[in-house]
């Protein structure tokens, strides 16, 4: 063999020798991860903070308070159906005391029979009374002059003679201020005294 290809086999034999060393010793270059960009259009959200519970406390209705300044005694009817009573009390707890309120205020009447004047509703007697004429759609009303709110209990004397049954269909109304009718309660039955409470 010539001496010149023997030259050529070792160079090349060399040269693979050191391409194997290179490769062997060559540095590691460890593997890039693509990063993907935040899309801006959904960003991350910080956490939202837990805001705490605070339990709600029921509300009470407020209920509105109902006043009365006057009292009504009404009777409808026919010819022949006069009222005739002797005395209206209302009271009321003021302070701790049970006042009557009525005693003693103006009363006011469609008609009076003879000298049974409407002011013995309030006198603070029950030997007195008022007595309507014997016409229908009579009434006597008591101003009490002050509003008073609910509740208060009302007591009705009878006329102490006789006569009770004329005290069936009365209505006894409590009105406000105005005039304007608050309750109504109505007579049903022939009694010496009559307790009639509104609340």
């Amino acid at each position: 063999m010539n001496g010149w290809v023997i030259a050529l086999i070792v160079v090349i034999v060399i040269i693979i020798i050191g391409l194997i060393i290179y490769w062997v010793r060559r540095p590691r270059v460890p593997a890039v991860v693509p990063v993907v960009p935040v899309n801006p259009t959904n960003p991350v959200n910080p956490t939202t903070p837990v805001v705490p519970v605070v339990p709600i406390t029921p509300v009470t209705p407020v209920v509105p308070t109902r006043t009365f300044r006057y009292i009504r005694l009404f009777k409808a009817g026919s010819e022949g159906s006069p009222i005739n009573l002797g005395e209206v009390e209302a009271f009321k707890n003021i302070n701790g005391l049970r006042v009557n309120v009525a005693a003693g205020k103006p009363v006011t009447a469609t008609s009076t029979y003879q000298n049974y004047s409407p002011s013995n509703l309030t006198d603070g007697s029950n030997t007195t009374m008022w007595h309507s004429e014997s016409i229908a759609n009579q009434s006597a009303t008591i101003d009490l002059q002050n509003n008073y709110e609910l509740p208060v209990d009302i007591v009705i004397i009878n006329r102490v003679t006789g006569f009770w049954e004329r005290a069936i269909g009365v209505q006894v109304q409590l009105l406000d201020q105005n005039m304007s009718l608050i309750d109504v309660r109505t007579i049903a039955d022939a009694q010496a005294t009559y307790n009639i409470s509104f609340a």
